[in-house]
């Protein structure tokens, strides 16, 4: 790569309605913000909530959860997939 901005993106949406998004690369809340490759490996990842009206679901006072490791991911899909549907 050239050294421009780079981004991988994944999201799940779960029969309640309710999604998680999670985003790592540069100029992003992770450890790899810094990286020059997608490839690289990352040790955490920028996480989003969206209720199932699309409304961005806060983390205290932010809208995302920056580097937020493969433990608390797990946590936080869990939660996820236990809200009720509205």
């Amino acid at each position: 790569m050239d050294g421009s901005l780079w981004r991988a993106q994944g999201s799940f949406t779960f029969e309640n309605g309710w999604t998680i998004s999670m985003v790592y690369g540069s100029a992003l809340y992770c450890s790899c913000t810094n990286s020059k490759h997608p490839l690289d490996s990352c040790e955490d990842v920028e996480v989003a909530i969206i209720d199932p009206k699309g409304n961005f679901h806060p983390f205290l006072a932010d809208e995302v959860r920056g580097y937020t490791n493969a433990n608390d991911l797990a946590k936080i899909i869990t939660w996820v997939s236990e809200q009720k549907a509205d």
